[in-house]
């Protein structure tokens, strides 16, 4: 008796009428096939085993109906079918690899709690006695890397300074939590005033003998020492940065060969990979393991036991992450939605 695949089978039917992709049963799995007028170079999405896919895909809509987050909010417009469509927009090289394995990490990604404390915004410190540092995690919006972002924000009493943002997700692997940084990302242009000039000199402290990678934004070495250090401060010693997703360059650059592919490829992630690189530099407890394409697709950090910076400046915002107080009572029980 052939088996049924019901919500594979609607992700299917979405995969293939938005983005024109072919499918191809294989043994116990499938493969997704782009077109090659439209995504060249993508790469084939591989189902290594449908009845794994149907269980997966099954508890990611469970998540997405009862967890109310804007991510998941079901509305007219969203709804299951659309909610299956989105799940490969965001695909890394490696996730095209087994796209069972990577829906599971994404339902992980949207019940984490690590940070819900933050959910509305907190102090976290204050520097100098002249500045305070806020953060809070937002949920993203629909078909975005991540469910949530971490946002900080230094101010003073004449302005507030909205740091590049965070987006990231947490799952767990071999019984730890790993957390797979996406992006850090500048969302909001100030004028330069001068209240925002003195805001962007005091952060240019953390450049203070650095002579590498001097071209990196001191903003966003601040963005990420902070959660770095709140990362740290959660017992999570395990970091994945995502090099590249193809589906967000090849549509829409129009990549006919392989050298384009290349060149974009190389264009689309050397800045963002040069942010770990500068902090490779500066602070010592941070180890990067392996760069992308020696393991897999994703430059692999670990944090040691001991973090810490010998810029004064930087080291300031790392021990504001990592003395970041959880609240009682704080956390919430969205994991019991995962089926044991």
């Amino acid at each position: 008796m052939e088996k049924k695949y019901p919500v594979s089978q609607l992700f299917f039917s979405q995969a293939c009428g938005i983005d024109g992709l072919s499918l191809l049963y294989q043994g116990t799995g499938a493969i997704l096939i782009p077109p090659k007028s439209k995504y060249y170079y993508m790469p084939h999405i591989v189902i290594k085993d449908m009845d794994t896919l149907e269980r997966a895909l099954q508890n990611y809509l469970l998540v997405v109906a009862q967890t109310n987050i804007l991510f998941t909010k079901l509305d007219d417009r969203h709804d299951s079918a659309y909610f299956l469509g989105i799940l490969i927009k965001n695909l890394t090289n490696e996730d095209y690899l087994c796209l069972e394995e990577y829906v599971h990490k994404f339902t992980q990604f949207i019940l984490d709690d690590t940070f819900c404390e933050y959910d509305s915004r907190k102090c976290i410190g204050n520097l100098n006695a002249e500045y305070q540092v806020e953060a809070r995690r937002f949920s993203e919006f629909y078909g975005a890397e991540t469910p949530f972002a971490m946002k900080f924000f230094k101010r003073n009493k004449h302005i507030q300074y909205e740091l590049p943002l965070v987006r990231y997700g947490i799952y767990e692997k071999n019984g730890e939590k790993v957390v797979r940084i996406y992006m850090v990302q500048t969302k909001r242009i100030y004028k330069d005033t001068e209240e925002v000039k003195t805001i962007k000199l005091s952060l240019n402290a953390v450049n203070s003998g650095v002579k590498n990678y001097r071209d990196v934004p001191p903003s966003m070495v601040v963005s990420l020492s902070l959660f770095l250090g709140m990362v740290h401060q959660a017992g999570i010693r395990h970091i994945e940065v995502a090099d590249y997703i193809p589906r967000r360059y090849m549509h829409f650059k129009g990549v006919k060969t392989e050298d384009e592919r290349n060149r974009i490829q190389f264009h689309a992630t050397d800045k963002y990979l040069r942010l770990f690189l500068r902090l490779d530099t500066q602070l010592e407890g941070f180890e990067i393991e392996s760069y992308p394409n020696e393991v897999d697709c994703f430059m692999h950090i670990h944090l040691q036991e001991v973090l810490r910076s010998n810029n004064p400046e930087l080291q300031s915002y790392i021990e504001l992450g990592k003395n970041t107080s959880k609240l009682v009572g704080a956390k919430s029980k969205r994991k019991e939605l995962i089926p044991q």
